[in-house]
């Protein structure tokens, strides 16, 4: 009876795994930060004195970038499944350029704030400007954390040194899949606040 109760309890796997947990608990830690963020805007919009400019159109271009690089992931995750770790390792990187790509549209999207003369912080600034700064800024530096965890499930599966690719892929595609609706949101918000 102990011997089968032994095997038993080998053949067990985890019902969550804990690579799986960790990326689950930094999303809603994430969900929370944003949660609190905008409805800080909105109340500070209430007050009256609130600046109304035009949200950067290159924040149109962001949103497609963004979706193009998940939808590459989701062929990675196709490819990887099926074994193809060349396959997954090319798609992983031009996901992960798109990446960049979107990185770069809003560098270009906060340099037309600048020209909008919208600013963060100083003499010269409102609340309004303040927190588009803030709230894509935030979102711009888990972008660069989804980056760097893409490179590096893209380099590990290049040198095939993970235990099950296929979680490892599909922990990543969560977190970068997160990032993308989180920004939908984001830009709609936006849209709505201020335009």
């Amino acid at each position: 009876m102990m011997k089968g109760a032994m095997t038993l309890e080998k053949e067990r796997t985890p019902i969550v795994y804990p690579s799986t947990m960790i990326v689950w608990l930094i999303i809603v830690t994430i969900i929370m930060v944003f949660a609190g963020l905008t409805s800080a805007l909105i109340v500070k919009k209430s007050d009256g004195s609130w600046l109304s400019f035009e949200v950067p159109a290159i924040f149109t271009l962001s949103t497609a970038v963004i979706v193009v690089s998940s939808a590459f992931l989701e062929i990675a995750q196709i490819f990887n499944k099926k074994n193809k770790k060349n396959a997954t390792s090319i798609v992983l990187w031009l996901s992960l350029l798109l990446g960049v790509g979107f990185m770069a549209t809003q560098f270009i999207g906060w340099t037309d704030l600048v020209d909008q003369n919208i600013y963060l912080g100083g003499a010269n600034s409102n609340a309004a400007g303040s927190f588009v700064y803030v709230i894509t800024g935030l979102h711009w530096a888990h972008m660069i954390a989804g980056v760097i965890y893409m490179v590096i499930v893209a380099v590990t599966i290049a040198f095939n040194e993970f235990d099950n690719p296929v979680r490892a892929v599909r922990n990543c595609a969560t977190f970068w899949h997160f990032l993308g609706l989180l920004w939908l949101y984001l830009y709609i918000f936006l849209i709505l606040n201020y335009n």
